[in-house]
């Protein structure tokens, strides 16, 4: 009995000893779970701030919002982000510590909570984008028409060039067609027979002085216009079972040797006297078959003449900013006939590498191969409908075999039938989705919606 009363209310050294280290070890276990949780919510915020930091304008102060955002009242120390970012993408990374809850000195020395860190890492999956923009731009859509379309291709251009750090990954080429298209300055891409003076001008020629149809003087010269003949008007083509597949695929090919393109010249008065720009048709002509008394039958004795369907509007290649595609805009003016068989078949060969370093100054590389994974090319045809006159069918069969020819190369067409039949210019579309009807009330919105479209962004971790 004296033994037990002896031992009561004592306390083993060993036990006391060993509970001080169960708590010190749970007070470890609580801090680590702490800390544990502080590092996911770190990455989780880390994730946030890379998916809009890679593609903003404004990273820092978005990645700094997003931070707050996802990290208030969550008892964690964060210094500022630490963002690089880049045409690539982008990285971020995130340091902070977790405030400890007990004291821990005495294990941990020096540290008055948990570091912790997370970094995000994004490359952009948004492709580069090559876009042909094939216009008609006939008589029909002079007025009101060509004002609506000018405004929605403005909308069309804020939404592609939204970004201008990024704009070297868009570039949009417009092509303006007519009965004929404006190819402009490249006087180079000519077969050198074409611009020799033919036998109808020669005494014309003689009598102004002209060495061949680059003279300054020739119509069309001053304004740095150059217009082709059509192809299938070299080639003698006049019946619709003519334009096979083989010979559309020959439209394609570069200019070299006798597949350049022939120098169109007129030796006809034209119905117009100016352009849409108020620009004035030249005319010259030799002495014997003067201008007020023309014959256009004096085979030996022609004049020449500026052509309505050679307009002032010009193929405007590669635009890679906003700023020169909105100048671009600003040289539309509707011209004469409908030709967009013409256009498609320009708009293939801005498209086409081809055609690679031959539009544009200080862009050699383009237009880029085909098949690039990373580079998508599009056109989109904009009409009012049907060809008319007496080469309508074969204008309209050659169109659809160029539209189906380009679709075999992996180009995506877009279409948009303006106030008119859109069966036919919806049959150039690489799919039904992709075919749009617009109006002058909501050609902005269509336009808009395309170009959205068009300029998607993906993001991969």
């Amino acid at each position: 009995m004296p033994l037990l009363s002896e031992q009561r209310g004592g306390l083993s050294p060993a036990f006391a000893l060993m509970l001080v280290g169960v708590l010190a070890l749970t007070g470890v276990a609580i801090e680590l779970v702490r800390g544990y949780n502080g590092q996911s919510l770190l990455s989780a915020a880390a994730d946030a701030v890379i998916y809009s930091a890679a593609d903003s304008d404004t990273a820092l102060q978005d990645a700094q919002a997003l931070m707050q955002a996802n990290l208030s009242g969550r008892n964690l120390q964060v210094a500022t982000p630490r963002l690089s970012q880049g045409e690539q993408g982008a990285q971020v990374i995130l340091q902070g510590k977790v405030p400890a809850l007990m004291d821990l000195s005495a294990i941990d020395e020096g540290e008055e909570g948990m570091p912790i860190a997370a970094a995000a890492r994004a490359s952009s999956a948004r492709s580069r984008i090559e876009v042909a923009l094939v216009l008609d731009i006939s008589d029909s859509m002079s007025g009101a028409p060509m004002k609506a379309i000018k405004q929605g291709l403005v909308e069309f251009g804020e939404v592609l060039f939204g970004r201008e750090r990024r704009n070297q990954d868009r570039v949009v080429s417009i092509i303006p067609a007519t009965g004929l298209v404006n190819i402009g300055d490249h006087p180079e891409l000519f077969h050198p027979e074409s611009i020799e003076i033919p036998f109808g001008l020669r005494t014309l020629a003689e009598e102004r002085g002209w060495l061949n149809l680059l003279s300054r003087e020739v119509p069309g010269r001053q304004r740095k216009t150059f217009c082709a003949r059509l192809p299938e008007h070299v080639d003698g083509i006049d019946r619709v079972a003519e334009v096979t597949p083989g010979w559309i695929r020959k439209l394609e090919q570069a200019p070299r040797d006798e597949l350049r393109p022939h120098l169109f010249y007129s030796t006809k008065p034209p119905p117009i006297a100016r352009y849409g720009d108020g620009t004035p048709l030249l005319a010259f002509a030799p002495k014997e078959n003067p201008l007020d008394r023309y014959l256009e039958n004096r085979r030996d004795k022609l004049g020449i003449f500026d052509d309505a369907d050679c307009g002032v509007s010009p193929i405007q290649p590669h635009l890679a900013t906003r700023a020169d595609y909105r100048q671009a805009l600003d040289t539309l003016y509707a011209a004469f006939n409908t030709n967009t068989a013409e256009g498609v078949m320009w708009g293939w060969r801005l498209l086409s590498p081809e055609w690679q370093g031959r539009w544009r100054q200080g862009a050699a590389a383009l237009p880029r191969p085909y098949g690039l994974q990373d580079n998508r090319k599009i056109m989109v045809l904009f009409s009012d409908g049907e060809h008319m006159g007496s080469e309508a069918a074969l204008r309209d069969r050659k169109q659809l075999l160029l539209c189906r020819e380009m679709k075999r190369k992996g180009i995506q067409i877009y279409t948009v039938a303006f106030e008119g039949d859109t069966r036919f210019v919806a049959q150039c579309a690489s799919d039904r989705s992709l075919a749009f009807k617009a109006t002058k009330s909501n050609i902005r919105t269509v336009l808009t919606r395309l170009a959205s479209s068009i300029n998607d962004v993906v993001l991969t971790k």
